[in-house]
């Protein structure tokens, strides 16, 4: 595609097209999805229909996820319908925020903040000064942002009216330890490269649920003329 910029100048737009069962591996991220865009006109990289993306122990999944990029790295990235963040801390305890959307900043290609809008749920750990779980918190809110150091969840701060519990280690309740839409998907995680050719789909159990969003996310089409 061609268009033109303030100057005058012609720029050429640029797109690489996936369809039917995308996966993909690097070393540090791993993906899938149903099908997929990559345009040079914003350096952008969209994933399309329950897309799930990893990155070593944390994981983030939703509708439709957009990668914007800088110098071939993550500059931010915007998850649409049904956002599941899910950091593992073992195979037991995960941090979870959930919420309508999300905006996720990076700096050096590590995570750096989230903003979490519409709904937002989430199930932290702090941790103390020896990296030990101290206890479980649970919030609700409408809007909340994740700070994170090291790559991992640091401090969460809450806006506007929330409601919150603090439950030491001894005292979690078992029924709130999981979000409602909590999903771990190791089992579909390509492992290396030669894996992305092998396609592991979710179970039925495992799918997003049907929602007004899901309907406005629409996919790519393989349009294959040229434009002159």
């Amino acid at each position: 595609m061609t268009f033109y910029n303030e100057a005058g100048d012609t720029v050429i737009e640029r797109q690489m097209r996936g369809f039917n069962k995308v996966r993909a591996f690097r070393t540090d991220m791993q993906m899938v999805a149903d099908s997929m865009v990559f345009t040079t006109a914003d350096s952008s990289l969209t994933l399309f229909r329950d897309p799930i993306v990893w990155s070593e122990d944390q994981q983030v999944l939703g509708e439709k996820i957009i990668f914007y990029m800088n110098d071939s790295t993550i500059d931010w990235a915007h998850v649409i319908g049904q956002a599941l963040f899910v950091q593992m801390n073992d195979t037991v305890h995960y941090n979870q925020i959930g919420g309508r959307e999300m905006k996720a900043y990076f700096k050096n290609g590590d995570i750096d903040k989230a903003d979490v809008e519409g709904n937002v749920q989430a199930v932290f750990y702090p941790l103390d000064g020896d990296s030990a779980m101290i206890g479980m918190n649970t919030t609700e809110a409408s809007f909340l942002t994740v700070y994170f150091k090291m790559r991992a969840v640091n401090q969460i701060v809450v806006y506007n009216h929330s409601n919150g519990v603090m439950y030491p280690m001894e005292k979690i309740d078992e029924k709130k330890m999981y979000l409602p839409n909590f999903q771990w998907l190791e089992r579909i995680r390509p492992i290396d490269a030669e894996d992305v050719f092998y396609w592991r789909g979710k179970r039925v159990e495992e799918q997003l649920k049907k929602s007004n969003s899901t309907k406005e996310v629409p996919l790519p089409s393989l349009d294959r003329r040229r434009n002159r």
